[in-house]
């Protein structure tokens, strides 16, 4: 059995106006995306696979990780064609019996407890979701049986949730408020933190 944590980070962060993987977290002094890393390394999932555009891909050549975190980079040369098809892209980078964690660049927020909880419901067949408040949030743990469904799936306009929804869910309770707190523009930033990066 493997783990893959999937982040999704291909987007063009318009109305952010810099990349969003890139964004400080907070003043802890790591980014977005090294935060994010970090977390899944220390829980136990080391297998990460970034999905980013080109620019993105070569200000990262540049700045690389720490060597104590275990990060593949994989390019989305088609950005524009949205989440679904970065998923799609990513999934060349895991293998066929793996759960993937799908986790999004703007969601910074994860804890080790909720990860190492979700796995623990995890299906083979299935997808679970951190659940706050009553509410479905970030990220989602999907099995390897959907995993080789979206292989074969050819519709890359799709939506990933609605592509989730056709599969049996199981939900996990959790303190973390921040599995719904989703970061794409500077006043959502300055909501988390308080304050904008110059």
């Amino acid at each position: 059995m493997t783990t893959t944590c999937l982040i999704l980070a291909a987007g063009a962060s318009e109305r952010m106006g810099k990349p969003k993987a890139l964004l400080p977290f907070g003043s802890e002094g790591t980014s977005f995306l090294g935060r994010i890393v970090a977390t899944y390394n220390q829980s136990g999932f080391s297998r990460v696979v970034v999905v980013v555009n080109q620019d993105l891909f070569n200000t990262l050549a540049l700045n690389a990780f720490p060597s104590s975190l275990q990060v593949s980079l994989l390019v989305n040369h088609s950005p524009e064609k949205g989440r679904f098809h970065s998923f799609i892209t990513g999934l060349e980078a895991v293998k066929g019996d793996s759960f993937v964690y799908l986790q999004n660049v703007d969601n910074p927020f994860v804890d080790i407890q909720t990860l190492r909880d979700m796995f623990e419901i995890r299906q083979a067949e299935g997808v679970v979701y951190p659940v706050y408040g009553g509410r479905k949030g970030h990220p989602v743990l999907i099995g390897p049986g959907i995993i080789r469904d979206a292989r074969k799936y050819r519709a890359e306009d799709a939506r990933i949730d609605s592509f989730l929804n056709a599969y049996p869910c199981r939900t996990l309770n959790t303190e973390n408020a921040g599995i719904h707190t989703n970061i794409n523009t500077r006043e959502d930033y300055k909501m988390a933190f308080g304050f904008f990066p110059d």
